[in-house]
């Protein structure tokens, strides 16, 4: 068992993926990091991850990764259906399970600019700060605090969900995230963690979409 303090790198039915105006680097945020430090027992898989990481230089530019889905309902509809990965129903895709923590709980609400929620998982935690909220328009946080085992990999940075009605009364969801990846070469490294984040936007979004037909459903 080994203890890590993680520290903030940098403060964003049919299926599109894409990169699409969201991805618009927004600025580092300025929010405080939370000192306490989590206890992590790292499986092997992000352990490698990790040493991995390790032999290659910081990488100072930013990738956004962003996936679009079509919602049939109205965009406060599917406002009040907005959920973090710790929160959505259902069970994850098998490579998801095997290569994220099991996700927990959050702790805090989302509705107002400044909020801190801590999103507990298995041996790892990821603290979020609420950087913006338009409501049935923009949710945007900050990843301010990561303890997942991979920081020598990975970063993540900024997080956003951008809701746009549609001609035919639905809602299109962006779902944007934004980290910096340390891992080499970097354009197949890229490659792989956006394929990878688009499963994971994916999985999130499907469970917005139970979320959402639950909660519009009459009775």
């Amino acid at each position: 068992m080994s203890q890590l303090e993680a520290r903030r790198e940098w403060s964003e039915d049919a299926e599109v993926e894409s990169a699409p105006p969201a991805c618009s680097d927004p600025g580092e945020a300025a929010a405080q990091t939370p000192s306490t430090p989590i206890v992590l027992r790292t499986p092997w898989q992000r352990r490698l991850i990790n040493a991995i990481g390790k032999r290659f230089p910081r990488n100072t530019v930013r990738d956004c990764v962003a996936t679009t889905m079509h919602f049939q309902a109205s965009p406060q509809a599917v406002w009040e259906s907005i959920r973090f990965y710790e929160e959505v129903p259902g069970i994850a895709p098998w490579l998801l399970r095997f290569a994220l923590p099991a996700p927990r709980r959050t702790q805090g609400a989302k509705q107002s600019v400044g909020a801190v929620i801590l999103c507990e998982y298995e041996h790892a935690s990821i603290i979020k700060q609420i950087r913006a909220v338009r409501p049935a328009e923009e949710l945007r946080f900050d990843a301010i605090q990561q303890s997942f085992g991979i920081e020598d990999a990975l970063n993540l940075g900024e997080g956003s969900y951008v809701l746009r009605p549609t001609a035919d009364g639905g809602t299109d969801v962006t779902l944007s995230t934004w980290y910096r990846g340390h891992l080499r070469p970097r354009w197949l490294a890229k490659a792989c963690e956006a394929w990878f984040a688009h499963m994971l936007h994916r999985h999130i979004l499907r469970g917005m979409q139970q979320v959402c037909a639950e909660i519009s459903r009459p009775g």
